[in-house]
């Protein structure tokens, strides 16, 4: 039990190392951007809601890939299985959405709450 937490102590301590320098860097660079040219009108990038799912996109997906592996529970083909089922069901909602109706008109006043 011991071993395989510090394996996971090691796995977040080497993917910080690689992953947090990068991170820390493009976060500076697109704060200066964002204060001088704004692409996008409304909430800066760290006031989103949307940060916590690219930071587990970021860190916590590949620690625990790297975990997986370590421990003989993960390897290429079980990802890449995982990967190809992943796009599927994403090519398929997407086909769903664009072959479906769009909503009536009148939604549009009943689902604002402001």
């Amino acid at each position: 039990m011991l071993q395989e937490f510090v394996a996971v102590i090691q796995g977040i301590g080497h993917t910080l190392t690689k992953g947090l320098p990068i991170s820390i860097a493009l976060g500076l660079v697109f704060t200066a951007l964002s204060f001088l040219w704004a692409c996008n009108p409304g909430q800066v990038w760290w006031r989103k809601r949307d940060l916590v799912t690219d930071l587990c996109y970021w860190f916590f997906i590949p620690l625990f890939s790297r975990y997986l592996r370590e421990c003989g529970l993960l390897d290429d083909a079980a990802e890449r299985q995982m990967t190809e089922q992943a796009k599927a069901e994403v090519d398929e909602a997407v086909e769903f959405a664009r072959a479906s109706p769009f909503p009536p008109a009148s939604l549009t006043a009943d689902l604002v709450y402001a």
